[in-house]
């Protein structure tokens, strides 16, 4: 079963659950960008519950696909995303362990949301020593633009669908499984449980037992 995703930010824990349980990934970087979703931001833990830290786009981003809007780098927000999550993970079991390799990534600079989403996604595979499948639109099919065109140049595929994409699917013509994705409550940086954080919460938490929590 095929997962269709758009590319995200440090993907919400819900995304991450929903990828493993597929056997491959097709990412949707040429459907086009949403406005306040999690295609350029992440929710990362605080000890008042939650901040959202977002990546700021250059102008022409509505109705763009992900693999041409462009970032903005007029102002320093790798920085300022670093020091965020430093200064609330710092106690974190495993932020010591990952420091190195997270403050590299927030040092590279990617042209575009698709680019820096994707790097983020390699990131997260490589800090967790994961694989799987994948391929981008923006390579095999960049003149797919919708869920509508999916269905008619990939008709042999079976997809995976949660119930909040349900309905679209079905609405598509696009045969799918539905999988529930429950959710997974464990320990935080802080007292109190957040919902759906960005994955990096629960990886620097847990590490390598990450999937152990996942799967409950």
């Amino acid at each position: 079963m095929t997962v269709l995703q758009t590319p995200t930010y440090f993907m919400p824990l819900q995304n991450f659950q929903y990828l493993l349980k597929g056997k491959d990934v097709l990412w949707a970087d040429t459907f086009p960008y949403s406005a306040q979703s999690f295609q350029n931001r992440m929710k990362i833990r605080t000890p008042q519950g939650f901040q959202w830290l977002t990546v700021p786009l250059k102008a022409g981003k509505s109705g763009k696909a992900l693999s041409l809007v462009e970032i903005s780098y007029a102002e320093n927000w790798q920085r300022q995303h670093w020091k965020s999550i430093e200064n609330y993970y710092r106690a974190s079991p495993f932020f010591e362990y990952f420091e190195s390799y997270l403050f590299g990534f927030f040092q590279q600079k990617h042209e575009t949301l698709a680019a820096l989403n994707l790097a983020s996604v390699a990131c997260i595979k490589s800090l967790l020593d994961i694989n799987w499948q994948e391929s981008r639109l923006s390579d095999i099919a960049p003149q797919v633009t919708s869920m509508q065109e999916i269905g008619l140049h990939f008709p042999e595929k079976q997809w995976l669908s949660t119930p909040d994409l349900a309905m679209i699917f079905d609405k598509c013509e696009l045969p799918h499984q539905e999988i529930m994705l429950p959710e997974v409550q464990y320990r935080q940086v802080f007292t109190g449980f957040v919902p759906n954080l960005s994955c990096l919460d629960l990886l620097l938490m847990y590490g390598e037992e990450s999937f152990a929590v996942l799967k409950g």
